[in-house]
């Protein structure tokens, strides 16, 4: 059974420039066949060749004229703010703006889509094409675009789980709207079984101090990511990630009860980096900072 690609690793800001250009890149966030980067742009023209990976353009901010061509169709212009264009591999484009942009740029390998697909159990991998999009708006591509800048930003990704679940989406909302030829996704209606149920919370809370990956759960259950990522969801109404966020900041409440134990002790006992990417994640569910809980409960 295929497994899912490697959890990312968050890269906060990187001394180097970006693949494409030589463009600054603010942040970045990678994984095996994945590439994402907060990227500042000065005014610039471009002629890219055609490129090995397929490639996702969010525009955050673009001032001045802009203009987008890609082989065989027609210039874009602006407004570009909060749009984005999707450049498939294989296929040269050129680019050019007259004034400062920001960006977010997703790359990722064609064998990263196929994987998806053979987890998703659609069509055959040899076939599958990405349409090319000059310029384009979608309220979901704009959420997990919000959600990698945010990560880039605070520098803390915080869960493998977060990241291979965000990233398997991602592929897929890819494959079901911007695929050249139309997938068919199968139905999880029902959530899991109790049994697998049972299963996966065992494996989930056992595993609660230590890193813990998406595919190590569904693995265990006979599942691959992707469906056991929609199967859980249904069964208990959060994500995955979601679920073991909440009982690790559940068994933080319990340990921050014990004086003799540190912040810092108590968050790597409950399976975060740091005291810091406790209290982020602390202060968040609860809505007070460890410190101040613990003093509540005196």
């Amino acid at each position: 059974m295929p497994h899912a690609a490697a959890p990312l690793t968050p890269i906060t800001r990187m001394p180097e420039l970006t693949q494409l250009k030589g463009w600054l890149a603010d942040g970045a966030l990678q994984s095996i066949g994945w590439r994402v980067e907060h990227v500042v742009l000065p005014p610039d023209a471009i002629v890219l060749p055609p490129l090995a990976d397929h490639t996702l353009g969010f525009w955050l901010r673009a001032q001045g004229d802009c203009c987008l061509r890609f082989a065989g169709q027609a210039e874009a212009q602006g407004p570009w703010e909060n749009h984005f264009f999707l450049l498939p591999q294989g296929i040269p484009s050129e680019l050019a703006w007259n004034g400062q942009a920001e960006a977010v740029l997703v790359s990722l390998s064609p064998a990263v889509l196929q994987q998806t697909l053979l987890q998703i159990d659609c069509l055959p991998p040899e076939q599958l094409a990405l349409k090319p999009l000059l310029l384009a708006q979608d309220k979901q591509i704009t959420r997990f675009i919000a959600c990698l800048l945010s990560e880039i930003r605070t520098g803390d990704w915080g869960s493998s789980l977060c990241g291979a679940s965000l990233m398997t989406s991602f592929a897929v909302h890819l494959l079901r709207h911007y695929c050249t030829t139309p997938i068919q996704i199968h139905s999880t209606n029902g959530g899991l079984s109790r049994d697998r149920l049972r299963q996966a919370l065992e494996v989930i809370h056992a595993s609660l101090d230590q890193p813990l990956r998406l595919d190590q759960i569904a693995n265990a259950l006979g599942l691959d990511v992707y469906y056991f990522s929609r199967l859980f969801h249904q069964s208990m109404g959060v994500t995955p990630y979601q679920y073991v966020l909440r009982q690790r900041v559940e068994k933080a409440k319990k340990l921050l009860r014990n004086r003799q134990l540190s912040i810092t002790e108590i968050a790597l006992e409950c399976g975060f980096t740091s005291s810091s990417h406790l209290a982020r994640r602390f202060r968040k569910l609860v809505g007070v900072s460890p410190k101040a809980y613990r003093q509540q409960v005196r």
